[in-house]
Formats: structure tokens, sequence, C-alpha cells
């Protein structure tokens, strides 16, 4: 009976080849645009995935993601670091600005500030350099994306930028996850971070939280919120908002949904 069936599937040649590409391109199709589907969503959540360090964020009530962010009072720091169950808390600043290169190029970059003592906030790992470079005066750490839009050709380090008329110097580079726009990264000390985006009176865009218990984190989460009127996620929750943030405001789904619909129905007419 097997051999019957083959012989009537391969008896015409060109169907045969005809439907195995067939199935193959669909197939195809849909794992290729699932996969950066899901990579594009992930990305949402990349500024939370970049800090593994923290157990949980705590932010204005209208913060949405780690870029749509509200900025909070300094103040905000003290209060968190007072409830009870908290290990330690950190500041973190997250704003934009607009970089020259010694080429005149202009180049809009994310400059993230990290806490001064810690350096909580880095990503974990380094593909050139050390954390400890942030020590040293107008330091900035570059991430993997940005050397590869503003130094395609050459190596970042040392390389001297006007970041909104001061002098930034890079000495590292980050292995961080590109956001969601790719937008160029630099990561600096919290009190450099000040200098170089100037803003308006409430600059911390975020306290970063580490639990006594990180099993309790939930419950912690909860009770900051009471105790601070403020907004506090765990990790986990807190990328969970990023990834669904890109779900309710682009038509990434839409668009994806109906190039993998169109890969089934192309496999099931050649079934």
């Amino acid at each position: 009976m097997i051999w019957i069936a083959i012989r009537m599937l391969t008896g015409d040649a060109q169907k045969f080849f005809g439907l195995v590409f067939g199935i193959a391109f669909s197939t195809l199709l849909i794992t290729q645009q699932l996969t950066i589907f899901v990579n594009l969503l992930e990305r949402g959540a990349s500024g939370v995935y970049n800090v593994s360090s923290a157990d949980i964020w705590v932010m204005d009530p209208v913060s949405r993601t780690t870029d749509v962010a509200y900025a909070m009072p300094s103040t905000a720091l003290d209060k968190v670091r007072g409830v009870p169950g908290v290990e330690w808390a950190v500041p973190h600043i997250r704003a934009n600005a607009s970089v020259r290169t010694k080429d005149g190029d202009l180049e809009g970059v994310a400059v993230i500030g990290v806490d001064d003592a810690t350096l909580i906030g880095l990503p974990k790992n380094m593909v050139e350099g050390s954390a400890d470079v942030l020590s040293r005066p107008d330091s900035v750490i570059i991430d993997d994306v940005g050397t590869t839009r503003m130094f395609p050709d050459q190596s970042p380090i040392g390389e001297r930028l006007e970041l909104n008329d001061q002098r930034a110097v890079i000495r590292g580079i980050a292995d961080a996850i590109p956001s969601f726009t790719s937008t160029v990264v630099l990561y600096t000390k919290y009190s450099n971070a000040l200098n170089y985006v100037p803003g308006t009176r409430n600059r911390l865009s975020f306290v970063l939280v580490g639990a006594e218990d990180p099993a309790a984190a939930k419950t912690l989460s909860e009770r900051i919120e009471r105790e601070t009127s403020l907004k506090a996620q765990t990790r986990e929750e807190f990328a969970r908002d990023g990834v669904q943030f890109i779900i309710d405001n682009t038509g990434i789904p839409l668009n994806f949904g109906i190039t993998v619909a169109l890969g089934f129905i192309a496999q099931h007419w050649r079934g």
C-alpha cells in the first residue's frame, strides 16, 4: 500500500515537485515571519532585560515602558529605600539626546544613567572594556548597535563625542539587546547623565529595587505601591508591559498575521 501511495504521489513529476516546493516555501515563510515577529516584540522589553539585577522597577503611575516614562522627584528614591523588604534601591535615568561626532555627523541617542556607586543598570556583558571605565572623567559606554551605526569601519574606543555641547569619551562597548527602534545607547554614571541631559526639576526616570527575598518580589512591589503611591512592577511584569505596548500601538501583529495566514492558506491549497 505504501508503494502504491508513493507511485501515485510521484507519478506526475511536475506536480510532485511543485507540491514539495509549495509546502517548503510556505513553511519557510511562516517560520521566518514568526521569528521576526517574536524578535520585534521582545525588543519592546529590551530595557528591562538589559538590567538583570533589578527585581522591581518603581516609576511614576503614568509610566508605561522604559521608553515611555514620566520623571519623578529625587525624593522618590528615599521613599522606596524606606519600605521594609527592600535590600537596595538605586536611581536610573533614561533620556534622549543629540550627539555630534568628530566628523560633524548628528545622531539621536538614548542616554542611560546608572548608579554611581554600584553601576547597577549596565548590561551584564561587555564586548570591549569593563564597567570600571565609567570611573574616568567624561566616560560613556556605547552599545554594540551604536558601534555598528556610528563607527562601522573602526573601533569607537577613545572616540570623543559632543553630547549636548559637552565632551563625552567612549571607553567601552556593551553587549546589549537592541531597543525596538535600534536607537544608539550611551551608558554613563547617573551624576554625569544629569549634566549630559538638561531637563526639568524632576529627572529620576526609575528606581531599581533589589528585594531581600527575590521570591517575594510581587508582594514587595504591592507594599511599595501602598506606602509610596508610586507604580511598582516586578521585572517580569514590566517586561510584559513593554511587549504589550508594541502590540497595542503598532500594526506589527496585523501585518505579520496576514503574512502567516497567507502561508497557511498556500500550504493548505498545495496540500
